[in-house]
C-alpha cells in the first residue's frame, strides 16, 4: 500500500468532486462549510474524506460524524476506522463528550468499522437520519 496521509482540509472543489465520484446521485446532500473536514490522500491523491459536526446544544457538548466516503480503490484497508478514530479525537479537544452518527440498514461495513471503533447501537428520540438508519453512539 503507498503512502496514506490524512489531513484536516477545507478544500471545497476536492470535496465536491470526491464526493460525487464516491456518492453519484446523493452528492453534496452534507457538504458544508460548517463541517470540520479530513481529506485523505494515497500517493498524493485524494481518495477519500469524512466530516465531524459540533451539534452541542445548552449542557449538551457532542459531535456528529457526517458523511463520509472511500473511492474503491481505497476500500477494504481499514481506512475508514482511520477516519472515525480521527473524528473521535478532534472532538476530544473540543471538548465533546459524545459522538453519534447513522448508517444505512444494509451498510454493513460502516455499521461494524463503527462497533470495532466503540461505537454503541442506540434509539435516539427523534430520528434524524435515514427512514432504514442504524443509530450510534460513543461516549469520548
Amino acid at each position: 500500500m503507498e503512502h496514506i496521509t490524512c489531513r484536516k482540509s477545507c478544500d471545497w472543489d476536492t470535496l465536491q468532486l470526491l464526493d460525487k465520484e464516491i456518492f453519484k446521485d446523493e452528492a453534496e446532500s452534507r457538504i458544508c462549510r460548517t463541517t470540520l473536514w479530513w481529506l485523505l490522500e494515497l500517493g498524493g491523491q485524494p481518495v477519500g474524506f469524512a466530516g465531524l459536526d459540533d451539534i452541542s446544544e445548552g449542557k449538551f457538548r457532542g459531535g456528529m460524524l457526517v458523511k463520509a466516503g472511500l473511492l474503491p480503490i481505497a476500500r477494504g484497508n481499514g481506512l475508514q476506522k482511520r477516519l472515525i478514530q480521527i473524528r473521535d479525537r478532534a472532538a476530544r479537544k473540543q471538548g465533546l463528550t459524545v459522538n453519534i452518527t447513522y448508517v444505512a440498514e444494509w451498510n454493513y461495513a460502516s455499521a461494524n468499522n463503527l462497533i470495532e471503533c466503540g461505537y454503541k447501537l442506540y434509539t435516539p428520540q427523534w430520528k434524524y437520519g435515514l427512514a432504514d438508519a442504524l443509530y450510534f453512539r460513543k461516549y469520548l
